[in-house]
């Protein structure tokens, strides 16, 4: 199990979301899309792949039109509330896979 990998691109949604500009709906698509999506069950406990496979169903449940994809679809429908909650589970699962890095580490 490669750690490191999963920790990177948590670390690097996070940082996504909490820097940009964007909609908070454009900031969960981006952290997702753009990182989130690259993770791999080797690179993160049993315990967090299942929460990132909870957070990647949520995230394309919608149809999408046009070019737009299947998250931006689900996620340019969430309301701001929505969105948020959803953003705090990425920084939750940043937080557990610090905790299991660190003690991978030990």
């Amino acid at each position: 199990m490669s750690l490191s990998y999963g920790w990177e691109k948590l670390h690097l949604a996070v940082d996504g979301a909490a820097t940009s500009d964007s909609t908070l709906q454009d900031r969960l698509a981006d952290a997702y899309v753009y990182h989130i999506i690259h993770v791999a069950p080797e690179n993160v406990t049993p315990e967090i792949w299942q929460r990132i496979k909870t957070l990647a169903g949520v995230l394309t449940s919608a149809t999408a039109k046009g070019n737009e994809g299947t998250v931006k679809a689900t996620t340019s429908l969430m309301d701001d509330l929505e969105a948020t909650k959803w953003l705090h589970e990425i920084v939750s699962l940043y937080d557990s896979i610090c905790e299991a890095y660190y003690v991978s580490l030990k």
